[in-house]
């Protein structure tokens, strides 16, 4: 096919699209517009009134009404969005994206989310289901209204079904499922360890800058090394020519909150503020609200697809939070065969063979043949092989990892379980007293936060979520199945979580970070954040005796990196810096004098990674170019890099770890040459090359955000309507203002991949306490001018009203 046809066909598709685009807008204001709407359902009157960014006030008389509206305006602004996200949970994204899409209907569909969610409504009490059933009521009757579903409905010839309870508790699942991420650092270790040695793949997972590397935890390879993967699914992929559609950009879920007491407020009156980082998306995961009926009166963000305010303010209690990291995901490596007599499926443990437990499915997929699919589980969980097997033929996919492995994997998860969350998320909103805020907290089974609130006179921070207690190890990479010597033996209770309550310092503060002292019992997680952002928290609510709503907002903006500094105090220290100058002397002559310019500027740098900064920029290049200079060589091949960078993303990382010291690590040493480089060589080579490629241009001129939809990105011309930016951007990983770029991964570079998806400010001496700003809009109609009109807000850092 010529390029003129292809450019003929995208302009066809693209006047479809606009077309119907006209209908759905047009349909949707000519239903917005009434002043008075009759709508089947409603008990009493419901208001719903939206300010000047569209964001909806949904006041009622009782609380079905008051769901019953919430649903029905969730559904004018983010129809396709809830469709999508109960459609990935429920493993049936086939029926949208066709074959392309089956290693994740394959993944989801093994973790059973179906059965997770049915038990998890069967001991749900009616009072908790009722506001469930209302918004269902709500969303369902705006469909029926409606002249015309979102475009993209029209551009993946989906159908729409009506809206129940159980696609609420996939939504939950999704949450869930985001929340307790340790799969992608335990497939990457697997697959490091195969190539380089479990000494070696050690130095890759670092846990904290204050720790030793996990040599003792990396030797559990050892114990499986000779258990390869058998012969039960001798399958060739029909996908091998086809490629997974990239939902949701890369990059996880972390952020920042904290809380200031009384006697450190300016007002007497306590703060709360808080910002989630989350990936770049169009329309944002968040979407605003505002809640008012006689019993549940609620402002702040939630989620398409579940009624209830997530993070904001009841009226009562403000509250913010940051994700725990929590280890809650473990894979298994097990031994399995056919029974020679039954021919059924068998692992073993304990010293016998047991039968695998048996489940047939069937995906349906667009424009293709129905697939029946045999999904087995050990006591550890279902065997995901046979799907990572599938994923690793595609692109980044946000629910699952894009690489196979060759052993016989089963994962271990709280979705065997029941989960609460959504009882509790709803008693939040409810909350009158601390007391009672804390007892909703409780119910969060699934949901592994860092929850800061306040009362306005109390402040206190409890982690939430029930953390596996494993008899051996740390669950930081895979464990040996059939000894049974690594299993689950139950859950901390929530009183040990950990928690403060009115600490003498005067405030809390959460930012990903390690939570408890280097060789606590308590062991949550080995895949933290380092401390950098938390240091720079405390170092700005330390520096000021009393506190405002302005010092808030001037954190949130806050683009000093700790961690760029800590590097720099490395390359000043007189001792290093004699090895690197030494270094730098052997280079190339170009190389030598780009290098030296490098070093000056970070001499010069003053740890602000503004987007006017000069320095920043030779900052943020240096940091590219020493992970491919430190790391590429080893790791070349092309999925283990792309592992790599996904892992780095996530939690503290071995670039860090090596930049902070690591000087015997072995991984200084080029494979490819036949010297011996040492640290200061690899950094006297990288200053170099940050040098070449900042060129005195500003950072805002290298780092930029770029807001594409996930479903028509590289549609042509679609892309144009559906699409905003690029705009140049400061920040970087570790400042507060956030704003994460992949470091070593050529295909983004300096393309930000996650932000502060929404700014919380609580202020309780003021009459309306919030501050509130998303990061795109609050519509997902590309045509509505609230699908983008809080990017200039969220570039500026600033609110519809400032403190």
């Amino acid at each position: 096919m010529s390029k003129k046809v292809k450019i003929g066909i995208g302009i066809v598709f693209g006047m479809v699209v606009i077309f119907y685009s006209w209908l759905y807008i047009v349909g949707n204001l000519s239903v917005a517009d009434k002043k008075r709407l009759t709508v089947k359902g409603l008990h009493q009157n419901v208001l719903i009134e939206r300010d000047a960014l569209g964001v909806p006030t949904i006041k009622a008389q009782n609380e079905d009404d008051l769901f019953f509206g919430v649903g029905y305006a969730t559904a004018v602004d983010r129809l396709w969005q809830m469709h999508l996200l109960r459609t990935v949970a429920a493993g049936r994204l086939c029926e949208i994206a066709g074959k392309d899409a089956f290693g994740v209907d394959l993944f989801m569909r093994s973790l059973n989310i179906r059965d997770l969610v049915k038990r998890s409504l069967d001991i749900t009490p009616e009072e908790y289901k009722r506001p469930l059933k209302a918004f269902a009521a709500g969303v369902n009757a705006y469909v029926q209204q409606a002249a015309a579903l979102p475009p993209e409905f029209q551009l993946t010839g989906s159908d729409w079904e009506d809206w129940n309870i159980e696609d609420s508790g996939y939504v939950y699942a999704m949450l869930a499922l985001g929340l307790s991420l340790n799969l992608h650092e335990e497939l990457f270790f697997l697959k490091a360890a195969d190539k380089l040695g479990a000494k070696k793949a050690a130095w890759l997972i670092p846990t904290y800058p204050d720790e030793e590397i996990p040599f003792r935890e990396a030797s559990k390879f050892l114990e499986y090394k000779k258990s390869l993967q058998s012969k039960i699914f001798p399958f060739k992929s029909i996908l091998d020519a086809f490629q997974l559609p990239e939902m949701i950009a890369a990059g996880m879920p972390a952020s920042n909150n904290w809380a200031v007491a009384p006697f450190k407020s300016a007002t007497g009156k306590a703060l709360v503020a808080n910002d989630t980082h989350l990936p770049v998306t169009i329309p944002s995961i968040w979407m605003q609200m505002r809640l008012q009926a006689p019993t549940y009166s609620a402002e702040g963000v939630g989620v398409a697809g579940v009624p209830y305010v997530l993070l904001g303010y009841n009226g009562k209690i403000g509250w913010g939070a940051t994700m725990v990291e929590a280890d809650t995901q473990d894979l298994f490596i097990e031994k399995i065969r056919h029974n020679p007599d039954t021919n059924r499926l068998q692992y073993f443990y304990l010293g016998r063979w047991i039968d695998a437990k048996v489940r047939k499915e069937t995906i349906k997929i667009r424009f293709s043949n129905d697939q029946h699919i045999t999904i087995y589980e050990t006591i550890h969980g279902p065997l995901i092989q046979k799907a990572l097997s599938y994923l690793a033929k595609g692109k980044e996919v946000p629910v699952a990892p894009a690489v196979s492995t060759q052993y016989d994997v089963a994962l271990k998860t709280l979705f065997s379980g029941i989960d609460r969350s959504g009882m509790g998320i709803y008693l939040m909103g409810k909350a009158k007293n601390m007391f009672e805020f804390r007892q909703a907290l409780s119910y969060l089974d699934g949901s592994f936060l860092n929850v800061v609130y306040s009362d306005g006179i109390n402040i206190a921070w409890q982690t939430t979520g029930k953390i596996p207690i494993r008899k051996n190890g740390t669950g930081l990479v895979p464990s040996y199945g059939p000894n049974g010597k690594y299993d689950w033996i139950g859950f901390y209770p929530f009183d040990l979580n950990p928690n403060k309550f009115n600490p003498r310092e005067g405030f809390v503060a959460t930012a990903n970070n390690r939570l408890y002292p280097k060789g606590s019992f308590l062991k949550i997680s080995s895949a933290h954040y380092g401390p950098f952002r938390y240091n720079r928290i405390v170092e700005r609510l330390q520096a000021k005796e009393k506190l405002s709503a302005k010092d808030m907002q001037d954190m949130q903006r806050d683009e000093v990196s700790k961690f760029a500094l800590a590097v720099k105090k490395v390359l000043l220290d007189p001792l290093f810096w004699k090895k690197v100058t030494m270094a730098i002397l052997k280079l190339p002559e170009q190389d030598r004098e780009n290098a030296f310019k490098a070093l000056k500027a970070w001499s010069q740098f003053h740890g602000n990674m503004s987007k006017n900064s000069r320095e920043a920029a030779v900052v943020g290049a240096f940091f590219h170019h020493v992970a491919l200079e430190i790391f590429r060589d080893e790791l070349s091949e092309k999925s283990l890099w792309k592992m790599f960078i996904e892992t780095n993303l996530r939690s503290y990382n071995a670039i860090e770890d090596h930049l902070l010291g690591r000087e015997h690590s072995p991984f200084w040493d080029d494979m490819r040459t036949p010297e011996k480089e040492t640290k200061a060589d690899i950094i006297a080579r990288s200053l170099a090359k940050a040098q070449q490629e900042a060129k005195g241009r500003k950072w805002g001129r290298l780092h930029y955000i770029f807001w594409q939809h996930d479903l028509t990105k590289d549609i042509f011309p679609v892309r144009f309507l559906f699409n905003r930016g690029p705009y140049p951007i400061g920040g970087s990983n570790h400042t507060l203002n956030v704003s994460i770029y992949p470091w070593g991964y050529m295909k983004y570079r300096y393309r930000t991949l996650a932000i502060p998806a929404m700014r919380l400010i609580v202020d309780f001496s003021k009459e309306n306490p919030v501050y509130l700003m998303g990061h795109a809009g609050q519509s997902g109609n590309p045509f509505s001018e609230h699908y983008d009109d809080m990017i200039p807000y969220f570039l500026q850092g600033s609110f519809l009203k400032n403190p």
